[in-house]
């Protein structure tokens, strides 16, 4: 990549201070991966953009930071699959989930960021996994439908007071059609990611 190249990639006027548009440019494309962090069917897309930043900035004599900040990332994950708890499950995924989001509005560099995605891609597709297990009838459902967390919560709560708290435990008749969407979301998108 050459630098006219790199300039008319990331849209920059080479007449104003490099760092600050460099760092609006990043800026601007946390704010997308902010919003849509929940559909990892983008995120091939996101890895590219990032890389293609990181080396504009380079071929243009500007680094990103490259030191990490305190590290939330581990080496194990977050779901233990000795638990059959829907809702321990959960719970434990959205508060990881709200770290993360945290995490992507702050991060300092695209290559630190593309690596703490990759992190979370493998938290999620675990959790699809987890979802995956269940054993109720197909629904066809849009890979692009979204749901209201609190709303899931509050399905899984219902069912945990009522002692349905495993995916074995569920049925087609015990479980809310909401909460039957959402693990059939979680399914396809899991077939999907385990099909690219």
């Amino acid at each position: 990549m050459s630098p006219e190249e790199a300039l008319t990639l990331l849209r920059i006027n080479p007449e104003e201070p490099l760092d600050d548009q460099l760092e609006s440019v990043f800026f601007e494309l946390k704010q997308k991966i902010y919003r849509q962090l929940d559909q990892v069917l983008l995120y091939s897309k996101w890895y590219k953009e990032l890389t293609r930043l990181d080396t504009a900035a380079r071929v243009l004599g500007f680094g990103f930071p490259e030191q990490k900040q305190e590290s939330i990332i581990e080496n194990t994950r977050v779901l233990d699959p000795n638990k059959n708890s829907m809702l321990a499950q959960f719970n434990a995924q959205y508060q990881l989930r709200s770290k993360m989001a945290l995490r992507v509005y702050n991060e300092k560099a695209p290559l630190l960021l593309k690596e703490l995605l990759t992190y979370w891609l493998e938290q999620q597709i675990d959790f699809f996994e987890f979802w995956a297990g269940a054993h109720l009838p197909t629904i066809d459902i849009l890979l692009s439908q979204q749901f209201d967390p609190q709303q899931i919560l509050g399905s899984l709560s219902e069912l945990h007071r009522a002692e349905i708290t495993t995916i074995a435990d569920l049925t087609q008749v015990n479980t809310p059609l909401q909460l039957q969407q959402y693990i059939a979301w979680n399914k396809a998108v899991w077939a999907k990611l385990n099909n690219a």
